[in-house]
């Protein structure tokens, strides 16, 4: 590295790149100095004050730096700077690197802090280049995922060609959590475009149940009677963001279900009950909608009565169809258990003290504890670690956790409420990420809006951890749970 590659139009530069080259052969002993020389460089290269190719060197200096993980992730900030010059072997080069740290682990926001770094080097990315990685996305789900999600409209390829990687990606044996994410945001792409980009989403829905939620929030931004079927997919949902948009995108729709055809009603009715109540009246219009505007007398905005109304016509006109719950019930549902009860059996029954870890590992994930705490390497950072748990807190006050979530709330983890601007409310985990917010809900599921979305927001007195948690185990996955939770992590 020399004036003669860099010429240098003030003395300051030339005196930090005569320091620069003292420095560089013995970086272990001048480690800190040269991260300083590299974050000048990397400004002098943006300001135009030098010139040539200094992205180059920076690279140079990355992958000369294996084994110093800090020192390169030092090196890849300063490049997220520099946008002109890149060869196609640069590229590739640099690709390589970011897709070698999919292994590495750090804390909770330590993928996304490289994963935002590599998106500010989204200009250096032609659409022919984010092509080539996606024909290999098996190999490099990361890079993959990354250059998708912060693609600018054009770089991607047609609504059709996404739709076959993403069944490419469905497809690969064994799956690993790089390629579900990126499955997602595939879907997520999709449902940014429009023209072809509802026939995509529909093939990949008919391919992967699993991407119900996602196609009909999609779609029913597009309502059509193609898209009929799946929005009344979308009714079976736990999401009620995906619940609202599904119900706004069916009253948009001419198409309605065919007389002898219960089953779509049902759901309807169904979804009506996981609705806020100030929303549940939507449901009521797509009924009236469904049916010629058949009414029963309420007034407008009586749900409750509207509602019980249509149960009783639903039971008349489908009696084959199974009973629907009182949809009107003021009263939730009892916990499967009581407090008292659980507290005896973990601390006194033989079996409730001694449960078996291993199968304890299977009710952490069934009881969806998976989804939002940590225990050792498994799980996600998102709630409070639980490795140390069983060090810090007895048997009753974890139970008291499980079983009242909203007793108390650290200020960490206090869930916010948010109100959209079309009328729907959102209780979760908030986490801004730029001009979109994503909300991690009770059931674990994610919520994506953009800031513009959201009408107001505060803070919720309700946990994001839901409550009747463990009726969904037995007595002894509970036991074998706690004894999960008592052993030494991996």
């Amino acid at each position: 590295m020399t004036n003669n590659v860099f010429p240098s139009p003030h003395p300051l530069v030339a005196h930090k790149l005569a320091m620069l080259r003292s420095v560089t052969t013995k970086p272990k002993k001048f480690r800190e100095l040269v991260r300083e020389l590299a974050i000048l460089l990397a400004h002098f290269g943006k300001e135009k004050i030098l010139s040539g190719s200094i992205h180059a060197k920076l690279l140079d200096a990355l992958r000369a730096a294996q084994g110093d993980r800090q020192q390169q992730i030092h090196y890849f900030y300063c490049l997220r700077l520099l946008h002109d010059g890149w060869t196609a072997e640069q590229k590739a080069n640099l690709l390589a690197w970011y897709e070698s740290t999919r292994d590495w682990v750090g804390g909770h926001s330590f993928s996304l802090f490289l994963e935002h770094i590599l998106r500010d080097l989204s200009p250096v990315f032609s659409a022919e280049d984010r092509s080539a990685v996606l024909a290999r996305a098996a190999q490099m789900p990361l890079t993959a995922t990354v250059l998708v999600r912060y693609a600018a409209a054009g770089q991607l390829p047609s609504a059709a060609a996404l739709a076959e990687l993403y069944l490419r990606v469905l497809e690969t044996r064994p799956s690993q959590p790089r390629l579900d994410e990126l499955r997602s945001v595939i879907v997520e792409a999709l449902s940014r475009g429009s023209g072809d980009s509802a026939a995509a989403l529909r093939k990949i829905a008919d391919r992967d149940p699993s991407q119900r939620d996602a196609v009909a929030r999609a779609i029913a931004r597009t309502p059509s009677p193609e898209n009929f079927p799946y929005l009344v997919r979308g009714l079976e949902s736990g999401n009620p963001v995906v619940l609202f948009d599904s119900i706004d995108g069916l009253k948009k729709i001419p198409t309605r279900p065919k007389p002898e055809d219960g089953a779509p009603f049902r759901a309807l009715l169904l979804a009506a009950n996981r609705l806020d109540a100030r929303n549940r009246w939507r449901a009521v219009e797509l009924l009236r909608h469904w049916t010629g505007n058949k009414q029963f007398g309420a007034e407008p905005g009586d749900w409750k009565t509207e509602l019980a109304a249509w149960s009783k016509w639903f039971a008349q006109t489908f009696p084959r169809e199974p009973a629907l719950p009182n949809l009107v019930a003021d009263k939730p549902a009892e916990s499967r258990y009581k407090f008292d009860e659980l507290l005896a059996f973990l601390e006194k029954d033989p079996a409730g003290k001694k449960g078996d870890p291993a199968r304890g590992r299977l009710a952490f994930e069934k009881g969806q504890c998976i989804k939002c705490h940590k225990f050792g390497k498994e799980g996600e950072g998102i709630g409070p670690d639980l490795t140390t748990l069983s060090k810090r807190f007895k048997r009753i006050d974890t139970l008291e956790s499980l079983f009242f979530p909203s007793k108390v709330i650290s200020d960490q983890y206090r869930s916010t409420t948010i109100e959209t601007r079309n009328g729907q409310r959102i209780n979760g985990l908030m986490a801004p990420q730029g001009d979109m917010v994503t909300i991690l809900q009770s059931d674990g599921s994610k919520i994506t809006l953009k800031k513009a979305e959201i009408e107001q927001q505060f803070a919720s007195l309700v946990s994001v951890m839901p409550e009747k948690l463990l009726d969904q185990l037995t007595k002894q996955e509970i036991a074998d749970l706690f004894a999960f939770l008592e052993s030494e992590p991996k």
